[in-house]
């Protein structure tokens, strides 16, 4: 049975009789969210939450428990000792080439020829603990009469298990041993060195721990799947082949199915995303300014048909990793939440590299971990009515402006480029030949463009056709349409097209004729969502609060009593707080229990958190 370890991960504290410290009469609520229990509900999609791992375990070594990175030498091209991903030379009087003169077997035509000595890392794997087994195989050959020592050291060189020494022997010979570490260290590298300098042969090198996941020989890594085990997925897709990291071992199929049965999950093999696959990367503030994506207004109306998410997260840009990142993520769920159906199968983007990191030996859950986690089991069965009423903070940016055409309906005669990356307000204008009414494609006024690429790019454009005009907000991998389209007068020849940004406004116009205009994105101070429970009487309200400051928050509930007692999960920190190995919980979620003494009430949202109060019914 996989326990669930997220409660030890907590810190709890028991309020046996507690008000709630954010009632102080004197103090208003600048916030408020209601509850309706007398509206319309709808089920909740209990199968959102996954994972995947395609492309994202470079770091870690692959879902396989190998701890060598490209023991069969098949993933290089060139044959330089620099470009032997995972190897390198013992000393400088060693060398290292790719020998492909005697071939290990006609699927594996590559193998390394080492003179003096060859060290793979495994720095990438987890620490090693003293009286842990680590099996070795390879195939090796050399020069007989000589000597070839195998051992484990440690980043110092430091011996971290009794070495082995053996002759060479003149064919290839498949060897197969067993360390026992002496010592423990954040990491290891296999040392293979030859006396006298002496020439020797590697191929299909491979360490793997003994204890993997469910002690499986050659299985899956234990550490790894626990930490996915307590995601608690409803899905783990697959597209034929699970990624490891020696250049040829993949995780296989049966592997990937057996997995999902001791997970209790649902296999999902897709080749690709069936209808696109929407990607939804990008920084934690414009995370947070999308939280309405799927939504007209905070009550939750629909506004977008059903898309299949083929990645999501900010692992790819500065913020990842941080407190701000998981806020950022939390609102953008909870506008997911408020739409069911909205989106599909949605997985975390990477895994590892983003709601999990290894450094120096070591498996750190960041604060987005805990949010996936938090999310993921407190689902409810049906969407409730939300309304939320708060203030929200313009998202001005600054940055260059330029023109992009796409297709022949435009040519650019000039155009004030502006290459400022800390310009915020300013005009942009361009003179355009519209040329014959028909033509396709469209030009785009970008300004406020930070010029970053993929997840990181942030930009305003007015993209015009020949009939139409619309703003759109470029943020991330998504393009949003923040006003328009518009039609336009349809007619060839010269036209001026002008962008002003003053302050929040973005206005627009084609012969100094105002034709669209739009505010710029803005972050709410709250977002929440709330799902009942039928089977256990329970309204799981998830609420983030965005700011930087404590939130008072009027809690109402229309069409229902609730009781006095409360149980609340929240996770808070600095916008910059992370966990790191010397501090692996620096941000982890708090339990508590609170009571509430009437309804309705106020409370007080930290700072820069993500909270699930679980209310229940009377």
């Amino acid at each position: 049975m996989i326990r669930n370890k997220m409660n030890l991960r907590y810190t709890t504290a028991a309020l046996a009789a507690c008000l709630l410290c954010a009632c102080r009469p004197e103090m208003p609520a600048t916030s408020t969210i209601t509850i309706d229990l007398t509206r319309p509900t709808v089920p909740v999609d209990r199968d959102l939450y996954g994972v995947t791992p395609e492309g994202e375990d470079e770091a870690l070594g692959g879902w396989a428990a190998e701890m060598i990175r490209n023991g069969s030498f098949e993933a290089n091209d060139a044959e330089a000792a620099d470009s032997i991903v995972g190897w390198r030379p013992l000393n400088a009087a060693s060398t290292l080439m790719i020998d492909t003169r005697a071939p290990l077997s006609e699927t594996n035509r590559r193998s390394l020829l080492a003179r003096g000595g060859a060290v793979a890392d495994a720095s990438h794997s987890l620490a090693i603990a003293r009286g842990q087994r680590f099996n070795l195989t390879c195939y090796l050959h050399g020069t007989v009469g000589n000597t070839l020592t195998i051992s484990l050291r440690d980043s110092a060189g430091r011996q971290l298990a009794e070495p082995l020494r053996l002759p060479l022997p003149d064919t290839w010979t498949e060897l197969h041993h067993s360390f026992t570490a002496t010592d423990s260290a954040r990491g290891a590298a296999l040392v293979f060195e030859a006396d006298s300098g002496a020439s020797f042969g590697l191929d299909m090198v491979s360490l793997l721990p003994q204890a993997t996941w469910r002690d499986r020989p050659g299985g899956l890594r234990a550490d790894l799947i626990e930490a996915i085990a307590e995601l608690h997925p409803r899905f783990i897709r697959f597209s034929g082949r699970m990624p490891s990291n020696d250049g040829t071992r993949r995780v296989s199929s049966s592997e990937y199915t057996q997995l999902s049965r001791d997970l209790n999950v649902r296999p999902m093999m897709i080749a690709a995303a069936p209808d696109g696959g929407q990607r939804y990367t990008m920084s934690a503030d414009l995370l947070t300014a999308h939280t309405d994506l799927f939504t007209r207004d905070s009550t939750g109306l629909y506004a977008t048909s059903s898309v299949y998410a083929d990645a999501f997260g900010t692992a790819q840009t500065s913020d990842g990793g941080t407190m701000r990142a998981a806020v950022g993520e939390a609102a953008f769920l909870i506008g997911v939440e408020r739409r069911p159906g909205a989106v599909r199968c949605l997985a975390y983007t990477p895994l590892v590299g983003g709601l999990l990191l290894t450094e120096r030996g070591s498996l750190i859950r960041t604060p987005s971990y805990y949010v996936w986690q938090l999310f993921a089991d407190h689902r409810g069965r049906r969407l409730l009515h939300t309304d939320v009423a708060t203030a929200r903070k313009p998202l001005i940016t600054c940055g260059r402006a330029s023109v992009a055409v796409m297709g022949d309906a435009f040519a650019v005669e000039a155009a004030d480029t502006m290459g400022h990356d800390k310009a915020c307000n300013y005009t942009f204008t361009a003179r355009l030949l519209r040329k014959s009414p028909g033509s396709s494609g469209a030009v785009r006024l970008q300004v406020r463009d930070n010029g970053l690429p993929g997840a990181r790019r942030d930009a305003i454009a007015l993209e015009l056709t020949d009939s139409t005009a619309q703003l759109i907000h470029l943020a991330g991998t998504l393009e949003c349409i923040l006003a328009g389209p518009v039609a336009i007068t349809r007619t060839a020849g010269w036209i001026e097209a002008r962008v002003e940004c003053s302050d929040e406004v973005i206005r627009c116009s084609i012969n100094n004729q105002r034709i669209i205009e739009a505010s710029a994105p803005s972050c709410p101070s709250i977002v929440a969502v709330a799902t009942l429970d039928p089977g256990s009487h329970t309204i799981i309200l998830k609420v983030v609060n965005t700011t930087q400051h404590d939130e008072r928050t009027a809690l109402r509930i229309e069409g229902g009593s609730i009781a006095s007692s409360a149980h609340i999960v929240s996770l808070a920190a600095p916008a910059s707080a992370r966990n790191t190995p010397d501090h692996p919980t620096a941000v982890v979620p708090v339990i508590r229990n609170v009571r509430l003494s009437r309804w309705p009430t106020v409370y007080a949202f930290p700072a820069n958190s993500v909270t699930v109060l679980t209310l229940k019914k009377k």
